[in-house]
């Protein structure tokens, strides 16, 4: 985040290496620019009522993929070569479907209504603990600051 978008007395406590997520100890903000869209939410750190992780993936892509390619295996042995060629490229689809479509995302939501959702690509488990970790400590600190005045 540039700092001609800092509010007064607004400081930065972490962002994402291309800036598109920054927390500060006001807000959170999700920037997403992308094939001509772009949006931007921001919910002050007094406002969020819930952060989650969640990992979603499609395990039936998996089984339906490990399915095709013992029958194509089974064609292959026992009755033609054709068959069998085509169970083993459908369940390599399938299993690479899977792998591509496994996603695991941190979805910040507000009392408001407003979510901000982004995956975690490159993120290891300790990283994506400690950056909630980070939201919760910047939302009490400000909790705090608040109820002091």
């Amino acid at each position: 985040m540039e700092s001609i978008y800092l509010l007064e007395n607004e400081a930065i406590i972490s962002q994402s290496k291309s800036a598109r997520f920054v927390l500060t100890n006001y807000r959170v903000r999700h920037k997403i620019k992308s094939a001509g869209n772009e949006s931007l939410c921001s919910i002050f750190l007094e406002k969020i009522s819930a952060i989650e992780t969640q990992y979603k993936s499609y395990p039936i892509l998996l089984v339906l993929g490990v399915l095709f390619g013992c029958i194509g295996a089974y064609f292959l042995m026992e009755r033609g070569m054709e068959l069998g060629q085509i169970g083993f490229v459908v369940g390599g689809l399938l299993i690479l479907i899977y792998l591509l479509s496994r996603k695991h995302i941190i979805l910040i939501t507000s009392d408001g209504g407003a979510k901000i959702s982004f995956q975690t690509r490159g993120m290891r488990k300790e990283a994506i603990a400690s950056f909630i970790n980070d939201v919760e400590l910047a939302k009490n600190e400000r909790f705090n600051s608040a109820a002091r005045r």
